[in-house]
């Protein structure tokens, strides 16, 4: 969902169209479809469409200059694996130091919630981008 959120919002400031954005997972598997309801609410709720979207799990050879996580636990995983790029929490970059629970397994309803937690976080955090451009 944060991956469908960022390209939608970089696609609507000029000076931040040429940031590539890609998601991965610390225990996904690679090729996976993503959840139906993340598919739905993704769509009925912001118009975004995800359902092309495959997971990839994070590895050693991610070239990035910024990787942002969901959850502290989740940096501290990746931060163990990755030492060449910056790793920042979502909600530490955005400036509000939230965790965002993962609702993959739970009810459409947690969906619902993170999609809204992430929508606001991606759009402080693309606000923050822009000013830093």
């Amino acid at each position: 969902m944060a991956e469908g959120f960022f390209r939608h919002r970089l696609a609507q400031h000029p000076v931040l169209q040429t940031i590539d954005v890609s998601s991965a997972g610390t225990i996904a598997y690679d090729g996976n479809l993503p959840s139906a309801d993340a598919v739905e609410e993704m769509h009925d709720a912001y118009g975004i469409d995800i359902s092309q979207h495959r997971a990839q799990s994070v590895s050693r050879v991610i070239e990035a200059d910024l990787i942002l996580t969901m959850d502290r636990v989740t940096t501290a995983e990746v931060e163990a694996l990755l030492a060449d790029a910056p790793v920042v929490m979502l909600g530490d970059y955005a400036g509000t130091g939230e965790e965002v629970e993962d609702p993959y397994g739970g009810p459409r309803r947690g969906y619902r919630v993170s999609a809204e937690q992430i929508n606001r976080l991606v759009d402080d955090a693309v606000k923050r981008l822009a000013a830093e451009s």
